[in-house]
């Protein structure tokens, strides 16, 4: 059945619920967007919900690029081994 997780992001309560085993990666990802939306909250000094999800949003996505790009690389240079 899954789990019901509750995470707090500037202090509005946001209930999750997770498919069964996979409540832990639901966990740590919701406690790593809290954890950005504060960094982009204390860095910007804005309190915009809608405007610190966006920059949240893009951080992580350039995260993300970074990662598939080293990724796709080492893979490429095992490959060519």
């Amino acid at each position: 059945m899954g789990a019901r997780y509750v995470v707090d992001i500037l202090g509005q309560q946001y209930p999750l619920k997770a498919e069964e085993g996979t409540e832990e990666e639901l966990k740590a990802a919701a406690e790593l967007v809290a954890s950005k939306i504060q960094e982009a909250s204390s860095a910007t000094r804005t309190k915009d919900v809608g405007r610190l999800g966006i920059l949240t949003a893009l951080q992580l996505a350039g995260e993300y690029n970074k990662l598939k790009k080293d990724y796709d690389e080492l893979m490429e240079l095992l490959e060519d081994k």
